[in-house]
């Protein structure tokens, strides 16, 4: 996971968890950007795979539904393979983040420290040391969801 969602993810909306994000609720990944849908703008796009469910992946999807910046959900197939979609508007601190600017105040920063459980390395010594950082070269990696197979309008 690139470490600009790494940090978006817990300041986009307080109720998602580490838990959400998981292998077990199908978690395929996080991202700023969907080709398919440019005109998306300041929106953050959490893909998850549907081939197996659980019931932690029916827990994260009741409550993301339940979500006040849950902008919608969506439907879609990549290489024969259907994913659930779900769109969230994101606030100033995100938005910055996916131009590669890192403006946090402590309590976002104890945010993020919390959401990871104190466990990730990168975040506890290389990016909480800092106060402004700007990361131009993640802003360059930074995925987009793969395009559709085909695009049927399905939304919840």
């Amino acid at each position: 996971m690139n470490n600009l969602i790494k940090l978006a993810l817990p300041i986009l909306n307080s109720e998602i968890t580490k838990k959400d994000i998981d292998s077990n609720t199908g978690f395929y990944g996080a991202y700023f950007d969907d080709k398919n849908r440019p005109w998306l703008t300041n929106h953050m796009f959490l893909l998850y795979d549907l081939s197996s469910t659980s019931v932690e992946q029916n827990r994260t999807f009741y409550k993301f539904k339940n979500l006040a910046n849950l902008h919608s959900i969506k439907y879609i197939t990549i290489n024969n393979k259907t994913y659930k979609e779900f769109i969230f508007t994101s606030n100033s601190t995100v938005n910055k983040l996916s131009e590669g600017i890192a403006l946090l105040t402590n309590e976002q920063r104890l945010q993020i420290l919390k959401f990871w459980n104190f466990t990730d390395k990168w975040i506890n010594y290389d990016f909480l040391g800092e106060k402004n950082l700007l990361f131009p070269e993640e802003v360059r990696l930074l995925e987009s969801i793969p395009e559709e197979d085909y695009i049927k309008e399905n939304y919840e």
